[in-house]
């Protein structure tokens, strides 16, 4: 990834739109006053590619946002490789205090950027993470270092070392290797047990023996199935034979009862015969007298419509004469609006006069102010208003004087604290120093005497060896040793091994206390002079403070005096109420002129009012004459109505005379006296159909009977049966049924459970293979736990990967300290060995400041190439203090800051030291102003 633009607005300290190109750039600075946003600039980058910056994290993004502005907005154009992205994210202030984020990527494609698929936030992060190639944790680390954390990886303990690389290089991973493994090996142990207790359980009755004496069950039950078929079959026989005659006599005695069934319904049927007749001359009469009770309805309609008619009409005529009477009433009231006319056409010149006093803040109740000597005039109004505009800005100049004021006071008192911190640190760091020295010389001396004593014990274990052997050795005989001849005894002394022993213990425990208080010595000594340094920067940084603000008073208290010049007082209070009270003798003439022509009425209420009424008389005018035609027209559409409804009563008459007398000469004719008689027999066409049927069926029914009674005899031929021989036929037929069900069942189960026993011998052998290849899963399992274990292969991984951190650091190191300095792991922690002094190793926190910075600066940038991995890093930003470094290291700085350009690595850094921003070929200037911070570059040729 590296750098092309970044956009910002609403970022912090940057206001407004500021731009920052980083194109055709190798090696730069940033640099600029204390809080003037520089860091700010690199936070942007990250949060624009990840929605979290390092110094915040992914929380509280609210303090991203200028003060003065709702929303913030970062654009960053970057390249990977040959492909252009380009990546916009804003965050907009919510009125619930909480903040909304918003991302859009794009990709240049044939020279325009063409939007990714819009998808939520978090699905984009990751497609831009992916683009990056590097999580957020690893950019950081491996792209962007920031301030305060070069040391955090050099001075930290080896455990947090190992957590973080772990962390870094995804290690973590291999733990979860390791867990699944165990979790795996303890799966297949569970899935063994369950199957044993499954073949204990479950197929232990399964045997070949056991399916061969089944089968032989089977074969029986299927012989005694045989025979008792044979004899169903017999019995089967006897019993149909039987069953047929039984049958037969059934089937007479039941055509008989229903012969005597239908004869009861005779009556019945005849009289429903009749009914059927009587519906279907019904049918011929029934249209007739319903055309003439349909006339006699229509004809009482249309008589109750002619009266209703009437009664309308006499009201319209009333509805008429009312209208008539309220439009000659109107008419009159409608003189008047000439005069209505001619009185608003004046106010109309006054109403702006009102509106202008209305809008400058006055009312009429002013006119009783009106001075003689003053005269209304826009042109001094205006004049006053201008002033009046600018009393804000002299109260705000006012205030920022009694800050900046105030801010001076509060460093030139906090000066005398610092100073006094920066004397005690370098007090407290000669004292250490003494103390170190003395630790030192005690350590020295204890371990000449540990070795001293390791001397003398090794020539007594000897000694005492010798004299061990004296029971055995013989003057004048074969050593059993050495086969020497013997020609001296050894003495026989009292081994001092113990008493050498006994010392050593005791110096090596002195040694332990000495190397850890000569140990705690050196913590101090680096603690007290990272103090000393932090001490130190923040007076120098307070004097700076100092000096800024006394020039920010000065300018303050210019600004008040310009402007209490311009404004004729340096009082916000008394121009206030000068101007306040000249301007109120302005609209006082001006409220008087008014009511003069108005007689101390509003003309804009007073020409309201004058117009509504005059609409309202236009409006009761036109409303009266639109009702007095509707009302002439409704008469008339009454007469019209009434005459029709007059003509079809006529009409309808002689209609309901003729269908009456056609209904009486139909009647005469048929077996009916009336009309309701008639409909009284009326059936409808359903239930005549349902009774034809019913007729239809009833003597076919019958007919059948008689037909099949003939025939049941015929085939009956006289025949009797006998019930007791039936029944015992019968019982024997139930009980051979039963056996034979017995035994088809018995030989059922027999065979289902040789299937059975025949599976469950064959699932036994799959679930044996199957626990077997689950003993090898295990095993393997079990083993891999133990090589994952953090003991082991991570282990070893993490410190190869830390012997090629301090490798690679070693080669920076040695450039930027004149071949002095190599770094060495050494039981996980890092040393120094010093070559001009005889290339001594010692603990890396007992560097001094600028010291330690070459020694982080040389692992942090190890680091980075190792996170990155494969990933190509186009570019490298450092924030991070040069202050501690001498002229000499600053340029070996330098030199390796050029040698990372030359592998084609953008590398930028956040300083303040000139020395070292005057060697870069470019510097990004930011500067700090009231409206916020902006920046610019500065090209030049390295120094």
């Amino acid at each position: 990834m590296k750098p092309l633009r970044l956009e910002l607005s609403g970022f912090t300290c940057f206001r407004d739109k500021t731009l920052v190109s980083f194109e055709d750039l190798n090696l730069f600075a940033i640099a600029g006053p204390t809080g003037s946003g520089k860091s700010s600039i690199l936070d942007a980058i990250v949060y624009a590619l990840y929605g979290q910056t390092p110094r915040l994290g992914s929380k509280g993004l609210n303090v991203l946002l200028n003060p003065e502005a709702d929303s913030l907005e970062v654009v960053f154009e970057f390249s990977v490789g040959e492909r252009l992205y380009r990546v916009s994210r804003v965050l907009r202030q919510l009125k619930s205090g909480n903040a909304k984020q918003e991302i859009r990527v794009e990709e240049n494609l044939n020279g325009n950027y063409k939007q990714f698929d819009d998808v939520g936030l978090k699905e984009m992060s990751e497609r831009l993470t992916n683009i990056v190639g590097l999580d957020y944790d690893s950019f950081v680390r491996a792209v962007l270092l920031p301030q305060g954390a070069f040391d955090e990886f050099l001075r930290g303990s080896n455990s947090k070392r190992i957590e973080l690389l772990i962390r870094l290089l995804g290690l973590e991973k291999v733990t979860d290797m390791q867990r699944e493994a165990g979790r795996r090996a303890k799966e297949a142990k569970a899935e063994i047990s369950f199957i044993d207790e499954q073949l204990q359980q479950n197929y232990g009755e399964a045997s070949p023996e056991a399916i061969r004496l089944k089968k032989e069950e089977v074969a029986e039950l299927e012989s005694r199935i045989t025979d008792l078929s044979k004899t169903r079959s017999r019995l089967s026989e006897q019993i149909n034979a039987q069953k047929e005659l039984k049958m037969l006599l059934d089937d007479v005695g039941k055509i008989r009862t229903k012969l005597a069934g239908l004869n009861a319904q005779q009556s019945e049927i005849d009289g429903k015969r009749e009914q059927l007749a009587k519906a279907e001359a019904a049918e011929k009469v029934l249209p007739l007298i319903e055309q003439r009770d349909t006339l006699q309805t229509r004809l009482k309609t249309l008589e109750t419509q002619q009266v209703g008619l009437e009664s309308s009409l006499a009201k319209h005529k009333m509805a008429l004469s009312e209208a008539s009477d309220a439009l000659h009433i109107a008419t009159e009231n409608a003189k008047k609006l000439p005069d209505l006319a001619k009185r608003l056409e004046s106010l109309a010149a006054i109403k702006p006069r009102m509106r202008q006093l209305k809008s400058l803040g006055g009312n009429l109740g002013l006119a009783s102010d009106k001075q003689t000597d003053v005269s209304f005039d826009e042109d001094v109004w205006q004049t006053l208003a201008a002033r009046e505009a600018r009393v804000p800005q002299l109260r705000g100049a006012l205030a920022r004087e009694k800050e900046a004021g105030d801010r001076l006071a509060k460093l030139e008192a906090g000066l005398t604290q610092n100073r006094n911190d920066v004397s005690k640190s370098e007090a407290q760091l000669k004292e250490i120093m003494v103390k170190g020295t003395q630790a030192k010389e005690t350590v020295e001396g204890l371990e000449s005497e540990i070795a001293s004593l390791e001397s003398d014990l090794q020539s007594a274990k000897l000694a005492d060896e010798a004299s061990h052997l004296r029971a055995h050795l013989t003057k004048g005989e074969a050593c059993p040793v050495c086969a020497q001849v013997v020609d001296t005894l050894p003495e026989a002394m009292a081994s001092r091994a113990a008493e050498l022993v006994q010392s050593l213990s005791q110096k090596r425990t002195e040694l332990k206390a000495a190397s850890a208080e000569r140990q705690r010595q050196r913590d101090l000594y680096s603690e007290t002079n990272n103090e000393l340094s932090a001490a130190k920067a923040t007076l120098e940084a307070v004097k700076t403070q100092i000096d800024e603000a006394k020039t920010d008073l000065q300018k303050q208290k210019t600004e008040v005096a310009e402007l209490g010049e311009q404004l004729g007082s340096s009082s916000p209070e008394t121009l206030e109420r000068d101007i306040n009270v000249q301007k109120r003798a302005l609209l006082a003439d001006l409220a008087a002129s008014i009511s003069d022509a108005t007689g101390g009425e509003d003309p804009i209420s007073l020409s309201e009012d004058l117009r509504k009424k005059r609409e309202t008389l236009e409006a009761a005018l036109s409303a009266k004459r639109d009702a007095e035609t509707a009302a002439k027209r409704a008469f008339d559409m009454a007469e019209v109505k009434l005459g029709e409804a007059k003509k079809a009563l006529q009409e309808r008459s002689q209609d309901a005379e003729d269908a009456a007398r056609k209904m009486t000469m139909a009647l005469e004719k048929s077996p009916f006296e009336s009309a309701d008689s008639a409909k009284a027999a009326a059936l409808s066409e359903v239930r005549q159909d349902a009774l034809r049927e019913t007729l239809k069926t009833f003597e076919t029914t019958k007919r059948d009977a008689e037909r099949d009674e003939v025939a049941l005899n015929a085939r009956l031929g006289g025949r009797a049966l006998d019930e007791a021989a039936y029944a015992e036929t019968l019982r024997e037929q139930a009980e051979a049924e039963a056996n034979l069900k017995d035994a088809t069942e018995a030989k059922g189960r027999a065979e289902q459970m040789v299937v059975q026993l025949e599976k469950e011998l064959e699932q036994g052998r799959t679930l044996r293979k199957k626990r077997d290849a689950l003993e090898k899963k295990a095993g393997l399992y079990e083993q891999l736990n133990k090589d994952l274990a953090k003991n082991q292969f991570p282990e070893f991984l993490l410190t190869r990967v830390q012997e090629q951190l301090a490798f690679r650091a070693s080669a920076i190191l040695r450039e930027t300290s004149d071949g002095r300095y190599d770094l060495r792991l050494v039981d996980g922690d890092y040393f120094v060995s010093d070559a001009w002094n005889t290339g001594e190793l010692r603990d890396a926190k007992t560097l001094s400041g600028g010291e330690t910075f070459m020694a982080s600066l040389a692992l942090a940038l190890a680091l980075s190439e190792t996170i990155a991995g494969n990933t190509v890093l186009g570019a490298l930003f450092l924030d991070e203090g040069f202050g501690t470094l001498d002229a000499d290291t600053l340029g070996s700085v330098a030199n390796v800051l050029e040698t990372l350009t030359e592998e084609g690595r953008m590398v930028g850094l956040i300083t303040h030291v000139t020395e070292l921003t005057e060697r870069m070929p470019a510097r990004l200037v930011v500067s700090k102003g009231q409206a916020g911070s902006t920046v610019s570059w500065d090209l030049h040729d390295a120094a």
